[in-house]
């Protein structure tokens, strides 16, 4: 039976590991809006931000308020009006005030439930120091989020938007900018900006491992206890054994 043990601990610990590391993650809750309500029918492009006060772990608290500051991840509602099946990209950028350089890196725009029409995610990586509000959208590699018109020519979709680096400088507010886009190209006046509020407060990158990283430590861990296990029985074997 002891020499069993060992084994049904190497077992766990390696079954263990297989299983953290292959598991799916959870899944996201779908954005709502945050504070924001939907807006009614729009007569062109418009874009609300989610607030809460300054320095507060409270999200979701307020909506358009300059003197707030930008939940994280950023959110509100997208609305506008492409046409009955139409779909249209979102070019959707954050911008750094007074710097007027946009956040860069990886930048991920999703939706929840469209109270008209719908939408589809995007994901793009964004070049650090380029684009100008309202004269030209940032460069970037990747896919745009689009929308699409419902029966009545209507798009209105609560979004999430998440981004990587903020730019250099410092800010002393933020806006997130989107331009109506075709072809990964600008509509000559279709671009609307949200209120200015506080800087969001971005996640530090690499403080918080990813799930399969979490999954192999814990795994490292339990493989570890097994190995101590075992070096002790036998320890504990050689002590026993009797001298010749």
């Amino acid at each position: 039976m002891a020499n069993r043990v060992p084994a049904v601990a190497m077992l766990l610990a390696g079954s263990a590991i297989w299983a953290l590391s292959t598991a799916a993650p959870a899944a996201a809750t779908p954005p709502t809006g945050g504070a924001c309500s939907a807006p009614s029918a729009p007569s062109d492009v418009v874009k609300s931000i989610g607030t809460h006060t300054s320095g507060s772990p409270n999200q979701g608290t307020s909506c358009n308020d300059q003197n707030g500051q930008a939940d994280y991840p950023i959110t509100g509602w997208i609305a506008y009006k492409p046409g009955a099946g139409t779909t249209v990209q979102l070019g959707d950028f954050y911008e750094g005030l007074s710097t007027h350089h946009f956040y860069w890196g990886v930048y991920s725009l999703t939706f929840g439930a469209c109270t008209d029409g719908t939408a589809a995610a995007g994901s793009y990586n964004v070049t650090q120091n380029t684009g100008s509000y309202p004269q030209t959208m940032p460069t970037f590699t990747g896919t745009l989020a689009t929308i699409t018109g419902g029966s009545d020519g209507n798009a209105i979709c609560p979004y999430s938007l998440t981004v990587q680096n903020a730019p250099s400088g410092h800010l002393n507010s933020s806006k997130n900018d989107l331009w109506i886009a075709v072809n990964n190209q600008p509509l000559q006046g279709h671009h609307t900006a949200t209120q200015s509020v506080g800087p969001p407060n971005l996640p530090q990158s690499g403080n918080v491992p990813e799930a399969p990283t979490v999954a192999l430590l814990v795994g490292a861990g339990l493989l570890s206890v097994a190995l101590i296990s075992v070096r002790r029985m036998q320890r504990s074997r050689r002590r026993k054994a009797p001298v010749a």
